[in-house]
């Protein structure tokens, strides 16, 4: 069996939790009906070990791409036993050597989540890090949390080399040059695809032959997308413009006209602030069940429910001065339902 080439695909998710859901495609020439591949996901390139809790990868998958059909495997022992089942439904190797000895070409792609993947969180975002021990193609994906984005356009990554030669000899971690990602959308997420630099890629893969094992890692540092940023902006002003509501409807006094008194106002909330809050409300609503990434989400969720609170207050007082006692219950009844509804679903993960 070898492995020719392996194209990586690493997706990150914050909601409901944080993980990673990698995809790893390889081309494997082999010419016996079952594969057994190193798996493992932590490297400690200074202890020269690799280690994996067990409880950190979930959803194993295997699937035969060429075939397209998912295929049979025993996890054990840090390695990945795969049944190819027929080799007589896989393609035959491609003859760039020759004809002779011609082994099958089977395109596999493993998919798993890591639960627990290396992310140090900012104030504005996190920084990512993965590693890599296949030999791998000079482009690889990574695809970002909804509502989010590289920061400087991913032109901040970082991908280091090291490797491990046959006579124990290893170098030192080397920086590979990065071309400028191609950028697009997929399913609202940005999807980021990176190629190393083609002369870099040739000394490394092509240039190496008695390398024995390849260790890449590589940084990212991602950051809210700054459209986004406007929501808990807009929370503050809801803020502010609940409690002037307060003031004005409640501890507002005016001269009444006929006795000539300092009276309280008693008005209404302004209609202008009820449609903002409804509609800001169920925008953020829509946001979390759609899992995107809001900055200062927890403060944007007080801002809401603190204006909810506030005009429920104001509308509550104006109703007890009317005495209308059962449409004062059922009022109270309501805006209490409406208060456990919003929470409840401000705080789905």
């Amino acid at each position: 069996m070898k492995i020719e080439q392996v194209w990586h695909h690493i997706e990150d998710q914050l909601k409901p939790s944080n993980c990673q859901i990698v995809r790893q495609v390889m081309d494997i020439y082999t010419d016996k009906y079952y594969l057994g591949i190193d798996f493992y996901t932590n490297i400690d390139e200074d202890k020269q070990e690799h280690e994996r809790n067990e409880g950190d990868i979930f959803g194993l998958q295997v699937k035969g791409r060429n075939l397209n059909r998912y295929l049979a495997f025993i996890n054990q022992e840090e390695k990945l036993y795969v049944n190819l089942g027929n080799l007589d439904d896989w393609p035959t190797q491609i003859p760039i050597n020759g004809p002779f000895n011609l082994q099958k070409h089977v395109r596999l792609e493993i998919k798993y989540g890591e639960s627990n993947p290396n992310f140090k969180f900012k104030f504005n975002g996190y920084i990512g890090y993965f590693k890599i021990n296949w030999p791998i193609r000079p482009e690889f994906s990574i695809t970002v949390p909804l509502g989010m984005r590289m920061s400087d356009k991913g032109k901040n990554f970082h991908l280091d080399f090291y490797r491990i030669y046959s006579s124990n000899l290893r170098e030192k971690w080397e920086k590979l040059r990065i071309e400028d990602p191609d950028i697009v959308r997929k399913n609202g997420k940005n999807v980021y695809t990176f190629a190393i630099n083609e002369e870099d890629y040739r000394e490394i893969i092509l240039e190496t032959p008695n390398t024995v094992e390849m260790l890449f890692k590589g940084s990212y540092h991602v950051s809210h997308d700054k459209k986004y940023w406007g929501l808990p902006a807009f929370g503050l002003v809801l803020v502010i413009f609940s409690l002037v509501e307060l003031y004005k409807s409640i501890f507002e006094f005016k001269i009444d006209l006929i006795t000539g008194l300092y009276v309280q106002s008693f008005t209404t909330p302004d209609l202008g602030i009820l449609i903002a809050l409804f509609s800001f409300s169920f925008l953020i609503i829509s946001l979390h069940k759609e899992n995107y990434e809001i900055p200062f989400v927890n403060f944007v969720n007080f801002s809401i429910l603190f204006t909810w609170l506030i005009i429920g207050t104001i509308l509550v007082v104006l109703l007890s001065k009317i005495n209308l006692t059962n449409i004062l219950i059922s009022f109270v009844l309501i805006l209490t339902l409406l208060s456990l509804v919003i929470i409840s679903l401000l705080w789905e993960k």
